[in-house]
């Protein structure tokens, strides 16, 4: 009888998917550090270093101030909202010092402005009020800024055409005033609004 042959199977790796493949291409290798090419002017050692500590000091007395400022003006925040609430509404604080002056902390009538999103929960908790206590702002930015593009919106302008050249973005931002009418408003609506930092000045 005839021999038949058999194949034999042998057992093929699979290949490396592609994300394994470009992962080994995206990492990266410590560069050596390379000697600075900026030139050393020698002879004013003693000038450098007075001017290097001194920016030392300054950093390190700078964020001891925020600190001291940022306990302040947790107790301030407080304060002013409580004399607002109590009908004596003020911009500015004074806090006398025992050695100094003290500091004046002035509050400022800018806040962030809130998404659009929150235009109904607002006017379900303000009502009338609403348009009282706040604008919509509308932005809009341009997508394509060539001559060509530029020309077609002067020339033509539609509401497809316009659609397909601006992104329209609505925010709702505070009116002036809000900073003293803000503690008339249910706690629920004030949070949403947040007020700039307050300036904190030696007297």
């Amino acid at each position: 009888m005839p021999t038949v042959a058999t194949a034999k199977v042998v057992d093929v790796p699979a290949p490396p998917d592609i994300s394994s493949m470009l992962a080994g291409m995206s990492m990266t290798t410590a560069s050596p550090a390379k000697k600075s090419k900026v030139p050393v002017v020698p002879g004013f050692e003693e000038v450098a270093d007075e001017v290097a500590t001194a920016k030392r000091r300054l950093k390190q007395a700078e964020t001891e101030a925020a600190m001291a400022e940022e306990r302040l003006l947790q107790d301030a925040r407080q304060i002013y909202a409580a004399r607002a609430k109590a009908g004596n509404f003020s911009k500015s604080l004074n806090f006398a010092g025992k050695q100094t002056g003290g500091v004046r902390v002035s509050f400022t009538d800018r806040f962030s402005a809130l998404p659009i999103e929150t235009k109904d929960t607002l006017v379900e908790l303000l009502g009338e009020r609403y348009a009282v206590m706040f604008d919509e702002a509308r932005t809009l930015t341009v997508k394509k800024t060539d001559d060509d593009s530029i020309r077609f919106l002067l020339e033509t302008l539609g509401p497809e055409t316009f659609q397909q050249f601006f992104d329209v973005k609505i925010e709702i931002k505070p009116k002036e005033g809000f900073d003293q009418r803000q503690f008339d408003l249910p706690e629920s609506v004030r949070s949403l609004a947040r007020q700039a930092k307050p300036s904190v000045v030696a007297l």
